[in-house]
């Protein structure tokens, strides 16, 4: 099934089954159906071969509002929100997925790429959003 049609099944389902989708990744079902819009908005500029690392999101994902997600402070108008969206959600569905330590790989071979325009703060490794993954 192609994920804009998940995004609709999800987004049309009564509200007792969006949240109970929800509440496997730990959000309400408003942040839960913005994640969903937001990865399928980065996959269609991905798809077309858009330049998605330092882009200002369109569609920006919602943020909660609690401890994990503002220390350090996660934008969700930069890629560094969706990739953190991402390893939330692999670390509900996957437990011990090693996509965080890629991305990590990753980010360290090409230390010339400013992170500031992907929003990723200094400290973003230490973040209980990503140190589990990391560690």
């Amino acid at each position: 099934m192609p994920f804009g049609d998940v995004v609709r099944m999800i987004s049309n389902s009564e509200k007792v089954v969006r949240n109970a989708i929800a509440s496997l990744f730990g959000v309400p079902s408003r942040i839960l159906e913005s994640w969903l819009l937001t990865v399928g908005y980065a996959r269609n500029i991905c798809a077309h071969h858009g330049r998605l690392w330092n882009r200002l999101l369109s569609v920006a994902p919602a943020i909660p509002r609690e401890p994990a997600w503002t220390t350090p402070v996660i934008n969700g108008k930069r890629v560094f929100g969706l990739l953190t969206i991402c390893n939330v959600c692999l670390d509900r569905i996957s437990p011990g997925h090693g996509w965080a330590k890629r991305l990590a790989a990753l980010l360290d071979a090409y230390e010339e790429i400013p992170r500031r325009d992907m929003a990723i703060p200094s400290d973003w490794r230490d973040s209980p959003l990503w140190a589990g993954a990391l560690g």
